[in-house]
């Protein structure tokens, strides 16, 4: 036992003689080994500023990150109501089985439905993404093309599904793909209405689609068949979401935009220039100094002296209270509080009632 651990101390004390011979460190040590192509060493050190914690990275290889990403797309995954959301070896299964021709590509989850998929050359994703859209064994996986900086998170969703009449529309074109290649210029058609299979209501043939509120909808399609015949059918969009005006996003109305609000109370606070609790602390102390302030002395010229205990002036070439050296013709005004002013009234009229006893006691012993 002695003799092990006196063989891991020697071993400690030549590892350390090495590092100071080397002039490395331990970390730069335990990477020497790795295959990274860099130095731990040369990592740049954080700060803190603006009241974060700032690092400033390398151009060299986010270029090199950047460049990997070219032949990224981005998947939506969009599934019909009470549908059981897709795992990510469930959806590639799905994806090997439609893209049998492509190799050596991949998917990897991003959460909040979105995946992302990379491919090996760019001839394969611009194949991919030529189709638009992937319609699954259950709703569809909608491509967008990859951008820097893409985050679930800050994507702005601009489509809803929502329930598409399409009146004026004969029993000859209720044939289940010939619906959804009307559907089709409306959005992205996910299922027909039961009832509208079964052809049980004849009023109008009734989808659900998927639809881009972003832009103009339409209120007629032109339906055109191959000799040249056309006729309009109309639409109706039975439900329309609430649409943020300012942000573009789905689900809520601009009045109640909580990132509108943030904005605004972050650009009031930058044009006040302080917080609210900076503001609350000024208060505090401006409190503070007014309960704690000392009257203030000021010079005035002579005045006629009162005798009694609370007279505001001093006689003598010293102030008693204050010691203030003033001219044998120069008195001390004191500048009270509320509170002093108080005081000294009470102690004026205490000293006028002495003095009118101290008038009577005379007047009776010279009588």
């Amino acid at each position: 036992m002695d003799w092990a651990v006196s063989e891991l101390c020697n071993g400690q004390i030549r590892l350390h003689d090495d590092l100071h011979r080397s002039g490395k460190s331990y970390a730069s040590l335990l990477a020497s080994n790795s295959s990274l192509d860099f130095s731990i060493d040369d990592l740049p050190s954080p700060v803190f500023e603006n009241g974060f914690v700032s690092i400033q990275i390398s151009e060299a290889p986010y270029l090199r990150g950047l460049d990997k990403c070219k032949t990224n797309l981005i998947g939506r995954l969009v599934l019909p109501p009470k549908a059981v959301t897709l795992k990510t070896h469930e959806l590639s299964t799905q994806l090997i089985k439609l893209w049998p021709s492509l190799q050596n590509w991949s998917v990897s989850p991003l959460g909040r439905g979105f995946f992302m998929l990379h491919f090996e050359s760019l001839d394969d994703m611009q194949k991919v993404w030529s189709l638009g859209t992937i319609r699954l064994q259950q709703g569809f996986l909608r491509l967008i093309k990859w951008k820097p900086g893409f985050s679930p998170s800050s994507y702005k969703n601009s489509f809803a599904q929502v329930y598409v009449r399409f009146w004026d529309l004969g029993f000859d074109y209720w044939e289940p793909q010939t619906l959804y290649e009307i559907a089709r210029g409306v959005g992205m058609p996910l299922k027909i209405d039961p009832k509208t299979l079964d052809r049980s209501v004849g009023l109008y043939a009734r989808m659900l689609v998927d639809v881009d509120f972003s832009q103009d909808l339409p209120s007629t399609i032109c339906v055109t068949r191959v000799d040249g015949s056309h006729f309009l059918v109309g639409v109706e969009f039975e439900s329309i979401p609430v649409t943020c005006g300012n942000f573009g996003i789905i689900g809520h109305h601009i009045s109640s935009c909580r990132a509108l609000r943030s904005h605004a109370s972050k650009f009031e606070e930058k044009r006040d220039g302080r917080s609210r609790s900076r503001t609350s602390k000024r208060r505090t102390l401006r409190r503070a100094r007014i309960v704690d302030r000392a009257p203030e002395i000021v010079k005035t010229p002579s005045q006629p002296q009162i005798e009694n205990d609370m007279r505001p002036t001093c006689a003598g070439d010293t102030c008693c209270s204050c010691e203030t050296a003033v001219a044998p013709n120069e008195q001390l005004l004191i500048v009270p509080d509320s509170n002093h002013i108080n005081n000294v009234l009470r102690g004026f009229a205490f000293t006028r009632l002495l003095d009118c006893f101290d008038d009577d006691h005379r007047q009776g012993i010279k009588r």
